[in-house]
This record gives C-alpha cells, sequence and structure tokens, in this order.
C-alpha cells in the first residue's frame, strides 16, 4: 500500500518537491528523485500525517520499514 496526497494543494507540493534527473542510472531513463521532500520539513510531515492517517484505523502492533530500490515510504 502506498500513501496518496489528501487534497490538491498537499498533491502539488508533493509533485513540485520531485525532482527529475534525466538521464540516470542510464541514458533515456526520467529518475524520479525523492529526497527533497524528505528535506523540506512540511512536506515530510505531510507525507508522515498521511501515512499515519491511513494506517492508524488498523491499529498495527508493528511497523517494519523496509527499503528496496529507494522506497523509502509506503
Amino acid at each position: 500500500m502506498a500513501i496518496a496526497p489528501r487534497n490538491e494543494f498537499e498533491a502539488k507540493a508533493w509533485l513540485d518537491g520531485i525532482r527529475t534527473i534525466e538521464n540516470w542510472p542510464k541514458p533515456g531513463v526520467m529518475f524520479k528523485d525523492i529526497t527533497p521532500l524528505f528535506q523540506n520539513p512540511s512536506h515530510f510531515k505531510s507525507m508522515i500525517d498521511a501515512l499515519k492517517q491511513r494506517y492508524e484505523p488498523m491499529k498495527p502492533d508493528v511497523i517494519a520499514g523496509i527499503d528496496a530500490r529507494g522506497f523509502m515510504l509506503g
């Protein structure tokens, strides 16, 4: 399951915070770098709040963070 923005303003802010790196890691690839979202405190907080809103009703006992190929959220 992935997180999703909760409104149009949040969606635009998240999209504006994603950096595109052309031709990386190879020619023709448009790499989407989400690390600028983590560097912006308000964007980071809104992503955490969206995760909390989505999963808190499920009352999880444990949250495991498994990272594969840079998928650090959701």
